[in-house]
């Protein structure tokens, strides 16, 4: 945030608001996989009989974070390797000078 020159408050929304929206969308699907692993009458199943379903509807929803989360890494390493330098950056940086001695 601090590396752009303008702007900063809509960079910020940006941020949050797609923070926010990655949450909702990773939630639900992860939550619509471990539903349909379920069957109709988990309800009338005794723990132990229900166990290994609620195991499997886990393991759904636990792949399908990790998916999500892959993805998003491969379009953050993708972004990254075509986004261009600044021209502020390609500039040498300032040298120190001296105390003024003269």
């Amino acid at each position: 945030m601090n590396s752009l020159p303008q702007n900063r408050s809509f960079a910020a929304g940006m941020l949050e608001t797609t923070t926010q929206l990655g949450h909702t969308v990773g939630a639900t699907v992860a939550a619509t996989a471990m539903a349909l692993a379920l069957p109709a009458t988990i309800a009338v199943m005794s723990a132990t009989d229900a166990q290994p379903y609620y195991r499997q509807g886990f393991q759904y929803a636990a792949a399908a974070v990790v998916w999500i989360i892959i993805m998003g890494s491969v379009v953050a390493i993708f972004r990254k390797a075509t986004e261009k330098p600044l021209a502020s950056a390609a500039s040498p940086a300032p040298q120190p000078s001296g105390a003024g001695d003269g």
